[in-house]
């Protein structure tokens, strides 16, 4: 395990000297961002978090998960079973509550939509 010491900068204000495991947790924490600094000696200046390949390597497992491809889409089934349970949890609430007169409104993901996905056929659903 390597002693070495380094600094960062976030927003113009230098901190440390952290060891790169700390500054791996305080990424990880959202306390930096690879968009911060940290002072490389060996090249005797600053670089981005995100370039640095040892900080890089101790995080790639932190990664967030990606969002799905363009133009994809949940499962149906999946998608449809969701939806329904989240919409009638929340007329639950609303009638629990007192309310007595309820709209539910009917909306697609993206505009325009293509009237494939109208799904129109939900609306008795909502009765």
């Amino acid at each position: 395990m390597s002693t070495t010491q380094y600094y960062v900068s976030r927003e113009g204000k230098q901190m440390g000297p952290y060891p790169l495991n700390s500054i791996a947790e305080m990424v990880k924490k959202n306390e930096l961002t690879m968009l911060d600094y940290l002072y490389d000696d060996s090249s005797g200046d600053w670089v981005l978090l995100m370039e640095y390949q040892d900080l890089a390597q101790q995080l790639k497992d932190h990664k967030p998960e990606a969002p799905p491809k363009p133009g994809s889409k949940q499962p149906a089934a999946e998608a449809d079973t969701e939806d329904h349970e989240e919409m009638a949890e929340a007329v639950s609430c609303a009638r629990d509550h007192g309310c007595r007169d309820l709209i539910l409104l009917k909306c697609v993901v993206s505009y325009p939509a293509d009237p494939k996905d109208y799904n129109l056929r939900t609306i008795p659903d909502m009765a």
